[in-house]
């Protein structure tokens, strides 16, 4: 199937049925937005010729597990597209499968869409044609509604009391043993020109440190810590992922472990859940540097820079509004809102990292240039910036992606990059970061 629109545009959420028969006994699978992501799973699901309802969810124009990982893909955000399309009254069917890659959704979708039995589907579009026609979705339909019967048996009758910051750590917050992993962070200073490399490694996409975070077991976390930051990394960036039940204890316990194993490195705290960042910031040492809230966005996410503006907090500013911008003339109109209410609020400038949304080089080649030109339009009004510039390189064969990072963050430093979420343990992109502050300074 030909994609007729452009990848970085959001399509609108709607329900989609590949048979021209009634579809309200049909099974449900759910997609996202991407237009690259919805044409794969559509055109697979047509190649099955099993009929489907297909409901393709808001999720800001962005891939099943960056959307996940960002909190633009949770289970919220699943059960709020149901209700606008009014999928309850027009699917008799009460069978929905999710995408593989975001199995973990699976017990929070079912929390919030009782009465529906959510299955996992497989985690790659071309292995939808079998799964259908072999109807493996019937055997895992069954296991979730016994499931979801004995939770429902099960359930506790009193209400639970929310606890507070304070209850959370000294209840929920396992104490934190201090281990000699060799390596010690060696400071920063805030005044310095250099750049700031944030470290991406701590992330809840990885089954590892999703593993790990679930677990409470350090040892994963600490690895990748330590790999990080003897490669030289400035910053940690905490990924918990949209944690919708227990992310400020999640979040308080991976600053502790961290920053009291690591002679408290400086940390990105990466969730959508604003209680996780706020718990976080709660226990955070501002020894070497303040915190970093990530992110907020121009649209449903601006509250995130009062957050930060209330907590004296770095804030990574998005220069989207649930959306990729279409061109750096809505760039800018964001980065300039989002500008104003920061410092309406007391927040200084250069407390503000504006993100231009890097973007995969595979689909969205023509959109590079545009990334690198809004990065110079920052740097001209004296702003500092960011991003996940190891976005550009998603999809790209392992031995290609040093590569073509190294040659981005060249391009995008020459530009006025001050800034980037990144692999420090790739040396090569290190040392082309090192060696562009050397020519810069």
């Amino acid at each position: 199937m030909a994609v007729d629109k452009e990848p970085s545009i959001p399509l609108v959420p709607r329900l989609q049925q590949t048979s021209t028969v009634s579809g309200t006994v049909y099974n449900c699978a759910l997609t996202v937005d991407f237009a690259l992501t919805y044409f794969l799973v559509s055109g697979e699901l047509e190649r099955s010729n099993q009929p489907v309802n297909l409901i393709i969810t808001d999720a800001s124009g962005m891939s099943v597990l960056t959307a996940w990982a960002a909190g633009k893909f949770s289970s919220t955000s699943v059960k709020k597209t149901f209700a606008d399309l009014d999928i309850e009254n027009k699917i008799k069917n009460r069978t929905l499968i999710i995408p593989g890659k975001v199995a973990v959704m699976k017990g929070e979708i079912a929390e919030k869409l009782p009465g529906w039995n959510v299955v996992v589907g497989p985690t790659e579009a071309v292995q939808l044609p079998k799964y259908m026609k072999d109807k493996e979705y019937e055997a895992a339909a069954a296991a979730a509604a016994a499931e979801a019967a004995a939770k429902a048996a099960n359930a506790p009758k009193e209400e639970v009391k929310e606890l507070s910051f304070e209850e959370l750590l000294a209840t929920k917050v396992p104490a934190i043993e201090k281990v000699d992993m060799g390596v010690k962070y060696k400071g920063y200073n805030p005044e310095s020109k250099t750049f700031v490399t944030i470290g991406e490694r701590i992330h809840c996409i990885s089954p590892v440190i999703r593993k790990a975070m679930d677990e409470r077991d350090p040892a994963p976390i600490l690895k990748r810590a330590a790999e990080q930051i003897a490669a030289g990394a400035t910053y940690l960036d905490v990924n918990i992922g949209p944690a919708e039940k227990d992310g400020p204890e999640r979040m308080m316990w991976a600053v502790k472990l961290l920053q009291e194993n690591f002679d408290n490195v400086p940390l990105a705290l990466d969730t959508a859940n604003k209680k996780a960042i706020e718990a976080g910031i709660k226990v955070y040492n501002r020894t070497n540097g303040k915190p970093i809230v990530n992110s907020a966005d121009a649209g449903s996410r601006i509250s995130y820079i009062d957050l930060a503006a209330a907590n004296d907090a770095i804030c990574v500013a998005l220069c989207s509004a649930d959306g990729i911008a279409k061109d750096n003339e809505e760039r800018m109109k964001h980065c300039h809102n989002m500008l104003e209410r920061g410092m309406s609020l007391g927040m200084d400038a250069t407390d503000l990292w504006f993100d231009p949304l890097f973007l995969v080089v595979k689909g969205m080649q023509d959109k590079q240039m545009d990334v690198l030109n809004a990065i110079k339009m920052f740097a001209d009004e004296g702003l500092k910036s960011t991003g996940g510039l190891s976005n550009n390189s998603n999809g790209a064969p392992k031995t290609l992606r040093p590569i073509m990072d190294s040659a981005l963050v060249a391009m995008a430093m020459m530009q006025g990059l001050t800034s980037a979420i990144v692999n420090p343990c790739d040396l090569r992109l290190m040392e082309t970061i090192k060696s562009c502050d050397i020519f810069k300074y």
